[in-house]
């Protein structure tokens, strides 16, 4: 479960990316695929990341094997969602 510290956070950095698209001149009712980024040490991880988001209205890219510079293996995949950039729809 966030701490207030987390979610006063996410607010933060929320706010900062509405900044940055109404600088760019975005819509807010134009609807934008949002990318959700994961990262895991162990595939089963993900799996059940992917799993959850299908059953609450998500897609999700393939999970994809990659490794870092120091030759440790992880998996990665995306959860995406339509959405349009009210602040209360980013912060979803």
């Amino acid at each position: 479960m966030p701490t207030p510290e987390d979610i006063t956070r996410q607010m933060h950095f929320d706010m900062e990316t509405k900044k940055h698209l109404q600088a760019q001149g975005d819509v807010e009712m134009t609807w934008h695929t949002v990318e959700y980024h994961f990262l895991a040490e162990r595939r089963e991880c993900l799996d059940d990341v992917a799993r959850t988001g299908r059953m609450l209205g998500f897609g999700h890219s393939d999970i994809k094997e990659a490794q870092n510079p120091q030759g440790a293996r992880y998996w990665y995949f995306d959860l995406l969602s339509e959405t349009n950039t009210h602040l209360a729809e980013l912060a979803r």
